[in-house]
C-alpha cells in the first residue's frame, strides 16, 4: 500500500525522489533494527542485500550488529548459555 509523506526542505539535503524514497527505505529498517521490530536477516531481505553483506553495510554506518545485554544477571545466563552450548557441540 503506497503512502505519501511530506518531508521539509531542510531533510531532504537536494536529493531526488528515488534518492528520498531510499533514504526513507534504509531509515525506516534500520529503525525497525535497532528497536529489535526486525532481525538482520530480515533487514538484509528487505533491502534486497546478502546477509553479510547487510551487516558490512550497517557496520560502514557504525551500527553495531552484537548484541549486548546491560543488566549484569543476563550476562550471566547468556555466558552460561553459551558454555553449555559450546561443550555440548565440542563433546559430540
Amino acid at each position: 500500500m503506497p503512502v505519501e509523506i511530506t518531508i521539509a526542505d531542510t531533510l531532504a539535503h537536494g536529493r531526488n525522489s528515488n534518492e528520498l524514497t531510499l533514504a526513507v527505505k534504509e531509515g525506516l529498517v534500520i529503525r525497525d533494527y535497532l528497536n529489535a521490530e526486525i532481525s538482520l536477516g530480515e533487514l538484509a531481505e528487505l533491502l534486497g542485500m546478502e546477509y553479510a553483506d547487510a551487516r558490512d553495510w550497517l557496520h560502514r554506518k557504525s551500527i553495531p550488529t552484537l548484541k549486548r545485554f546491560n543488566d549484569s544477571d543476563l550476562e550471566k545466563i547468556e555466558s552460561s548459555n553459551f558454555e553449555k552450548l559450546r561443550t555440548r557441540f565440542y563433546n559430540q
